[in-house]
This record gives C-alpha cells, sequence and structure tokens, in this order.
C-alpha cells in the first residue's frame, strides 16, 4: 500500500492461551502529518491494512500505524519479529 514505508516490526504474544500479533508499520512521509485534526483518518488508515491483511493472509492483527523513522533500523540482519511468548 502507497501510505507505508517497507519498514515494519511484528510482535507475537499471549494473551488468555491465545496468540495475538501486533503489526507496526511506517507510514511513508508524503502520507504522514502530526498535524492530524482528529484521529479519524489514522484509524481508517489502520483498519484498511489489519483488512488487508485479513484477505490476504487469513490473520487478524492489530496494527498500529508509526511515523517516518520511528521503527529502530539495526546494522546488519535487521530483527522484524518480536516473540514476547512464554510458553510452559
Amino acid at each position: 500500500m502507497e501510505e507505508f514505508a517497507p519498514r515494519y516490526m511484528l510482535i507475537v504474544d499471549r494473551v488468555n492461551n491465545l496468540d495475538t500479533l501486533t503489526v507496526q508499520v511506517e507510514m511513508r512521509p508524503e502520507f504522514f502529518t502530526a498535524n492530524f485534526d482528529h484521529l479519524a483518518p489514522l484509524e481508517e488508515l489502520s483498519k484498511k491494512l489489519s483488512n488487508k491483511l485479513k484477505s490476504v493472509l487469513s490473520i487478524s492483527a492489530k496494527v498500529q500505524l508509526k511515523a517516518p523513522g520511528t521503527i529502530q533500523r539495526s546494522e546488519g540482519k535487521s530483527q522484524f519479529v518480536i516473540d514476547n511468548r512464554i510458553i510452559k
């Protein structure tokens, strides 16, 4: 989707014995402004991406939109998945 930069972070967690997925994705600078009058445009864009993930990958995910340059870059091989689950 053109609104998003190719930078993302997947966060896997476990809540009440169910796995959850949060997708953090950076917006492109030309689509991001810190002066949104209200959160409706961001919520709509977040929902649009969530629906796209559901239709293409058949997974449900919470989407968090991030400002440009806020997802940590690393030198060398990047880590795109954080797994916070504690499996007993």
